[in-house]
């Protein structure tokens, strides 16, 4: 996993100058917030939060297929909650089924690979929904947590 910087400079693909604006000015499809950090040399980019639109929703990437695949989790992931508390036990369950820290458990921040793990463990999870308790249980039950 590649460290997050939430106003990157520096590219984490290339290397290159990093430009914050809006999604516009670099000729992109305006979503969000409206604003991205850019970079100017291979066109990795990632866009911005819309309570805080200098800080960015993860890590930059210029793949199609990481962006698709952030999108399908997301959409997979939402299958499954209600509430925040719930998105939160999402969230932690995950990141044990991945091996990893819950606090590392974002989508933005992950690439292909872990997108690709992500995704099928929660489409493993079928009808499981985390704002009913029973939903954990079947998880302990299966030895997943």
């Amino acid at each position: 996993m590649k460290e997050f910087d939430p106003m990157p400079t520096e590219c984490p693909e290339c290397g290159g100058k990093v430009s914050y604006g809006r999604l516009e000015d670099f000729g992109l499809r305006v979503y969000g917030s409206g604003y991205c950090y850019y970079c100017l040399n291979c066109g990795a980019y990632i866009g911005t939060h819309r309570k805080q639109p200098e800080i960015a929703l993860g890590i930059m990437t210029k793949s199609r297929n990481t962006k698709k695949l952030r999108i399908k989790c997301h959409e997979e992931e939402e299958r499954h909650y209600d509430s925040s508390r719930a998105h939160n036990i999402l969230r932690i369950v995950l990141a044990k089924q991945m091996g990893i820290k819950p606090e590392n458990c974002h989508f933005g921040q992950m690439d292909a690979d872990e997108l690709t793990e992500a995704l099928g463990i929660m489409k493993e999870w079928k009808d499981i929904h985390f704002d009913r308790d029973e939903a954990l249980q079947k998880l302990k039950r299966e030895g997943k947590i």
